[in-house]
């Protein structure tokens, strides 16, 4: 799992593999836990991407959870304008 380009100033992709088709969440949140963003993704076998737009968002560090049914992945990415 990764994010590219990382650090991003604008829009950045999602890459993850699955083993079998699966609805994955796709959750982004700030330093505080709180929120900023989710989208669900209909993932199919082998690799998915996801992009992610920063909108308003301001510059800072935000983690990203990838879950598909009782497993998850939680990543780190950075916004710098």
């Amino acid at each position: 799992v990764r994010n590219v380009p990382n650090p991003f100033t604008q829009r950045t992709t999602v890459e993850f593999t699955l083993d079998r088709p699966a609805e994955v969440a796709f959750t982004v949140y700030d330093l505080v836990g709180a929120e900023q963003y989710e989208v669900r993704v209909a993932g199919k076998t082998g690799l998915n991407r996801v992009p992610f737009e920063a909108g308003t968002l301001g510059d800072g560090i935000y983690l990203y959870r990838l879950t598909s049914g009782g497993s998850s992945f939680t990543g780190r990415m950075v916004l710098h304008r």
